[in-house]
């Protein structure tokens, strides 16, 4: 078991595969064995069990410039090329002032 683990912690840290999409696999994997082991009265023990590969620390993305902010998304006509439906939920307002900003 322990050669198998390594292998999937080797392909995780080299980024051939993600730890989410391993573990999903995994999980369809032991829940197959399980049907199987059910249908077939074998009495396999749930090897899978509790078999979890942990992700690497992911970076954070960066904030957008409050420049960028102010001078692309909310400059007057920016949103005009949106579709009615998605640019009903952004609201229309004056451009934010220093005062104003939220950030």
């Amino acid at each position: 078991m322990a050669s198998i683990m390594s292998i999937g912690d080797t392909s995780v840290k080299t980024g051939e595969v993600h730890a989410s999409s391993a573990n999903k696999s995994i999980g369809m994997l032991s829940r197959m064995l399980k049907e199987l082991s059910v249908r077939r009265r074998l009495k396999t023990p749930p090897i899978f069990a509790g078999l979890r590969l942990r992700a690497p620390e992911t970076r954070t993305r960066k904030t957008y410039d409050r420049e960028f902010i102010q001078t692309r998304l909310l400059a007057n006509h920016a949103l005009d090329g949106l579709i009615r439906a998605a640019s009903a939920i952004v609201p229309h307002s004056r451009p934010l002032s220093q005062e104003d900003a939220p950030f």
